[in-house]
């Protein structure tokens, strides 16, 4: 849901991340938000916990720290597990924004969740892992990885960068160059 209403709403993810906590316990994100963002939705999916033990906290870059239920656009549903809000960036706000993401008390022992953030963007890119029909891939083999970026014109010299997670959980930052 979240991915279709941001392809709707022209938003590019900044942060796409997944993981486990035990009550008690919280993990930490960064996202960088640059001055061409002036809004951002910051959102938390998880799986078998009531959610009046998980919390999601922003940290900006000044300090400053916001519970993402108590701002003015947020929303929470208990039931399909998921609570996020929409939050104005100015200008000053701008550089690394820190994401918690707690599970403070609950009756699942270990709370598998997602944490997002996206932003309305000038910018779309799609990445692409083409597949050859009947091909079977193995481990070694090359795989062509296809980054499309789009703009309201061309987008000469872009620079992107991705990581790219092997099954064992190692990642390597691979740069993409135009053809």
């Amino acid at each position: 849901y979240e991915y279709a209403q941001g392809n709707s709403e022209r938003r590019q993810r900044l942060l796409s991340e997944k993981g486990q906590l035990n009550p008690g316990e919280a993990m930490s994100y960064t996202v960088m938000i640059d001055d061409s963002i002036t809004e951002a939705m910051f959102a938390l999916d998880w799986i078998g916990s009531r959610g009046d033990g998980v919390d999601l906290l922003l940290e900006k870059p000044d300090g400053t720290k916001l519970h993402c239920a108590e701002q003015e656009d947020s929303f929470y549903n208990d039931s399909s597990d998921h609570l996020g809000c929409r939050v104005a960036i100015p200008s000053t706000d701008t550089g690394e924004w820190t994401i918690g993401v707690h599970y403070l008390y609950g009756y699942v022992k270990v709370l598998p969740y997602q944490v997002f953030v996206s932003a309305p963007s000038s910018l779309f890119m799609q990445m692409l892992l083409p597949d050859r029909l009947g091909m079977q891939h193995y481990t070694g083999d090359f795989l062509p990885l296809i980054a499309m970026i789009a703009g309201d014109g061309a987008v000469p010299n872009a620079t992107v960068e991705t990581t790219v997670k092997c099954q064992g959980g190692e990642e390597t930052k691979v740069m993409l160059y135009d053809d």
